[in-house]
């Protein structure tokens, strides 16, 4: 009896069944999003323009710019902590400086009032030292009467 003869592939056709093979494979998965990634998810007119302003103040606060920061803290704040307070909690001092922020997803805080994990990169220079810290901390916004989303709670003014 004889032994049956094993094909060879050629070498043109081994690689174009594995490539067929990858493109049919993602479509026997069902209509699962890649890894890492969710579903899309909507956000009302309300949560991004807290989200704006929270991001502007952040701004505002990053370029040191007192008016323009001034001009997104709500009255409560601007009442309840003096003028070189909230300068201070701005400006800053030249040590540390103003790095950077991330604002990450926030959550309703009560009527009208939204609060953000927020992160400020505050870097120390000096002699001896040269490092970044980022705390995790939140931003408060909350819309006035008038509807403008202005900040109510900052880390560095409490």
């Amino acid at each position: 009896m004889s032994m049956p003869r094993l094909r060879c592939w050629s070498s043109a056709v081994l690689p174009a069944i594995c490539l067929a093979a990858a493109l049919i494979a993602p479509g026997c998965r069902g209509s699962q999003p890649p890894p890492g990634r969710g579903a899309p998810r909507t956000y009302g007119a309300d949560y991004v323009a807290a989200l704006d302003a929270a991001n502007r103040f952040c701004g505002a606060w990053r370029r040191q710019d007192l008016a323009a920061g001034k001009a997104l803290l709500s009255l409560r704040v601007q009442r309840t902590f003096p003028d070189a307070r909230i300068k201070d909690a701005i400006v800053g001092a030249a040590n540390p400086r103003h790095a950077a922020f991330e604002i990450a997803e926030g959550q309703s805080a009560g009527p009208a009032t939204y609060a953000f994990r927020l992160r400020l990169f505050l870097r120390f220079t000096g002699q001896a030292e040269d490092r970044i810290e980022a705390p995790l901390e939140q931003i408060v916004v909350r819309q006035d009467e008038s509807g403008k989303w202005l900040v109510d709670g900052f880390p560095l003014l409490q």
